[in-house]
């Protein structure tokens, strides 16, 4: 069934665009992909290795959504928008992270705040 998704939706991106001529994809959206597609195989190779318990599962969440957002950092994928959200998470939990707010507009692709 996943790869039946995958192929369907596929084949909608290409009679899309073959239609329009319009793309949902750029490069900065993609260039994660490679950090992301690594990290899962590490995180596979990890869960071959050693015996899946529980308490593993949370672990495994946290080295993965890490290395994705290393990868985000690596590759300058981060976008305005993405400025835009996180400005709107800060203004919601109402936290101090001006060190958080240099870290993602020093890599963000525009660089401004």
């Amino acid at each position: 069934t996943m790869i039946t998704h995958i192929l369907m939706n596929c084949t909608s991106l290409v009679l899309v665009y073959r239609k329009c001529g319009i793309q949902p994809f750029t490069a900065k959206y993609l260039r994660p992909l490679i950090g992301t597609f690594l990290t899962s195989i590490i995180i596979y190779g990890l869960s071959k290795g050693l015996p899946l318990h529980f308490w593993m599962i949370p672990l495994y969440l946290t080295v993965f959504t890490a290395g994705y957002i290393i990868s985000l950092f690596l590759t300058k994928s981060l976008d305005s928008e993405d400025m835009v959200l996180f400005a709107a998470l800060i203004d919601k939990t109402g936290l101090k992270t001006d060190f958080l707010k240099k870290i993602f507009y020093k890599h963000s692709r525009n660089g401004e705040p």
